[in-house]
């Protein structure tokens, strides 16, 4: 929320791709499987190490691992799509 603050005074554009960029990611995160949704918002949103996402959903941690790194591929190529347009 802060970033926004800082952008929507200083460049009105950064602020709208800020915001774009942000819905690109909002709309691919909803179209990961419900795994793979769960492990990116316990990483990201409630700062869990890949070891304890694992403990706590009972998984291995290389299944963690290639979770995340699936779930940043698709990221990575929505936000090029949305960086070419």
């Amino acid at each position: 929320l802060s970033t926004e603050t800082e952008m929507s005074t200083s460049d009105p554009q950064k602020l709208i791709e800020y915001q774009e960029l942000k819905e690109v990611i909002n709309r691919t995160l909803k179209k990961l499987s419900d795994r793979r949704c769960r492990i990116f918002k316990m990483h990201h949103t409630y700062g869990l190490k890949y070891k304890e996402i694992a403990e706590e959903l009972s998984l291995s941690l290389k299944t963690i691992e290639a979770e995340m790194t699936t779930t940043y591929r698709t990221l990575r190529e929505e936000i090029e799509k949305y960086m070419r347009e």
